[in-house]
């Protein structure tokens, strides 16, 4: 009898743990885990007279990346109650996130490293170096600025920012 229940826990566990992706570290499936959900901005200047308001939904897809459908509603007024109208009124996309690591920060924050794939005119298709960080149900992302060199901005040596704008987060609004 003991044989038969030790055989039943090990076969239950066996699948609980292939349910679960393994035995594995599973970095990239709890990694995204943390992103997933709607996210939105205040309201922030964008160019003189103009302000926003910004909201990303983050989903998975496949076993690596993260799909980001981005909007932007665009406003006159600096407490975005008077929306622009026409066709600057709004914007709106899908970045693709894909995860390659983690790296440690100066200030100490465990930040996700990817590839974010822009999809405009100018870059589609290609990728850029990104970092992602969440605490607090806010969401930070900071970009190596394809129109900025560089030695310009604040990169590691594979291109990664290695620092996050405190102040430019958005704030979880549902799971």
């Amino acid at each position: 009898m003991l044989n038969t229940k030790t055989t039943l826990i090990a076969l239950f566990s066996a699948a609980v743990l292939a349910a679960c992706g393994g035995g594995g570290d599973g970095t990239d499936t709890d990694a995204r885990i943390k992103y997933l959900g709607t996210w939105a901005s205040g309201c922030d200047l964008e160019t003189t007279n103009s302000y926003s308001k910004s909201s990303i939904t983050m989903r998975t897809q496949g076993a690596a990346n993260l799909l980001g459908d981005y909007s932007e509603q665009y406003f006159d007024d600096s407490n975005c109650t008077v929306p622009k109208t026409g066709a600057d009124a709004s914007d709106s996309w899908t970045n693709t996130y894909t995860f390659e690591g983690t790296k440690t920060l100066a200030d100490g924050k465990v930040v996700d490293t990817v590839r974010i794939t822009l999809p405009d005119d100018e870059y589609a298709g290609q990728t850029f170096p990104y970092i992602l960080y969440t605490a607090d149900n806010k969401l930070w992302g900071e970009l190596n600025d394809p129109d900025i060199p560089d030695v310009d901005e604040d990169v590691d040596a594979a291109g990664f920012p290695t620092a996050l704008t405190p102040s430019r987060y958005l704030t979880r609004i549902s799971n």
